[in-house]
């Protein structure tokens, strides 16, 4: 961590210095934190950001998000597909497969 730790604890201070929470860092590399009784007790990293810069610029799948615009209906349905089995990559393809069936248009 490079100064993750000062925004998560900062964080922690703004909202009243709780002791317990669950911390989200968005951006090119998302980190989540777990906060447990005023210590870092887990700490991920994922690759969300560069992942999406990669599928959108350099797969077939960058023709779908023609206008770069949020879509709310999309990111719900893409929250609803990781509850689901079948992993990352098996979704990622059932974007392209939907689009070709017309279930899901380009925007």
């Amino acid at each position: 961590m490079r100064g993750e730790e000062v925004q998560i604890f900062g964080a922690l201070s703004a909202a009243g210095g709780m002791e317990s929470a669950t911390i989200c860092l968005p951006g090119t590399h998302s980190k989540h934190a777990l906060i447990r009784n005023s210590k870092i007790d887990f700490f991920l990293t994922h690759m969300t950001g560069e992942v999406f810069a990669l599928l959108r610029d350099h797969s077939i799948l960058g023709r779908l998000m023609a206008e770069r615009k949020p879509n709310l209906d999309a990111f719900e349905d893409g929250l609803r597909r990781a509850r689901q089995a079948s992993g990352l990559l098996h979704h990622v393809f059932g974007v392209r497969t939907r689009a070709l069936m017309t279930e899901r248009t380009a925007r």
